[in-house]
């Protein structure tokens, strides 16, 4: 009797100690991305509750800039046991990143494979001194990857800066606005010519009081390419630049002009200023708050920020079997189409190369 009792204790006892070899599990993410600074979270789930002594899963993941426990214990009697990877180290370089997480206990592995997993950085936080404050222009990335940007704010004098990021993720000013000669408070996007020349737009100051149009060299110099005025040459630009294939330079400004609405301008190789298309208010729109772009033929693309009259007010009930032969026929036969069941959206044509036209096919935009 004492024999049986004292197996029956044993095998009880080993029952309670053995691993559940034969108990599968399954390892889940609750997401696919690390966000630096932040933590991913995972969970064992067992296909039934543990001994009385818990199992213990050895843990390993394969990323950047991660910190992962060892080993993951499932408590006793239960099925779950959920464990956290936090990022350690992180840089510009190499953001960090989860691509698998795998767990074993014995012979049985789990693991995972991150498919599209994606890690965030934020390489340089503005401090709104030196440095610059109020980024809102758009940026651009030469062939070596290092970016570059403007900051309306900030700044050694408070006007804004231009900034570097180098792909290596070190931050440096190339420039501090005076908000005199040289203009102040960048607001639109930039363009970066072949060469790995800088070119931009302040919003104010200049010698015209009207802002400026700006150059900064592959050595670091500051060049003043134009002064707007406010009068017939146009005032204030607030959109993005851009460069055609031959280096010629094209923007917009939201005031002035000979129709007192804002202008299209083009600065070409030679540092000659001129006026492309002078926006009246009317049928053509005013104030264009966006910048240009510019295609391969060298035609020019933007929206001015209002249109003055809609479709039906310029064609009355329908519009006409054709616009101007100088429209695009493609956009001209998608109004068609749209006409008869959007009559309030707004729709950007062209004329002819380097002479931007917006005019209204459909209703007042941007209100």
């Amino acid at each position: 009797m004492k024999l049986c009792l004292l197996t029956f204790c044993a095998l009880f006892v080993l029952f309670l100690a053995s691993p559940a070899s034969a108990n599968s599990f399954s390892l889940t993410l609750n997401t696919t991305q690390v966000v630096g600074g932040t933590s991913v979270t995972g969970t064992i789930l067992e296909s039934s509750a543990s001994g009385g002594t818990g199992d213990s899963y050895s843990l390993s993941a394969t990323g950047t800039g991660l910190s992962i426990p060892a080993t993951v214990m499932v408590a006793p009697y239960s099925k779950t046991a959920s464990f956290t990877l936090t990022t350690s180290t992180v840089s510009f370089a190499t953001p960090s990143s989860v691509t698998a997480v795998s767990a074993s206990m014995g012979s049985q592995t789990a693991g995972l494979t991150v498919v599209g997993s994606a890690g965030f950085y934020s390489p340089h936080s503005f401090t709104g001194d030196v440095d610059g404050n109020l980024p809102v222009g758009g940026v651009a990335i030469d062939g070596s990857g290092n970016i570059y940007g403007t900051a309306n704010q900030g700044g050694t004098y408070g006007y804004g800066t231009i900034w570097e990021l180098s792909a290596s993720g070190s931050f440096s000013v190339l420039y501090s606005f005076t908000g005199y000669d040289d203009g102040g408070y960048p607001q639109g996007g930039i363009a970066l010519d072949g060469l790995g020349n800088l070119y931009g737009t302040t919003n104010s100051g200049g010698t015209g009081g009207g802002g400026t149009i700006w150059q900064v060299t592959t050595l670091g110099a500051f060049n003043l390419l134009y002064s707007f005025s406010g009068n017939e040459d146009g005032g204030y630009p607030i959109g993005g630049v851009a460069l055609d294939s031959s280096g010629n330079l094209y923007g917009t400004t939201i005031s002035g002009g000979s129709g007192g609405s804002g202008t299209v301008w083009q600065v070409t190789t030679g540092r000659t200023f001129s006026i492309l298309h002078a926006f009246t208010g009317t049928s053509d729109g005013s104030s264009p708050y966006g910048g240009v772009a510019v295609d391969v033929s060298g035609n020019l693309y933007g929206k001015p920020r209002w249109l003055a009259m809609t479709a039906m007010e310029r064609f009355g009930s329908s519009l006409p079997a054709a616009l101007p032969i100088s429209i695009l026929s493609v956009v001209e036969r998608m109004v068609q189409r749209l006409m008869a069941g959007f009559r309030s959206m707004p729709v950007a044509m062209y004329l002819g190369p380097h002479l931007l036209e917006v005019q209204t096919a459909v209703g007042p935009f941007g209100r």
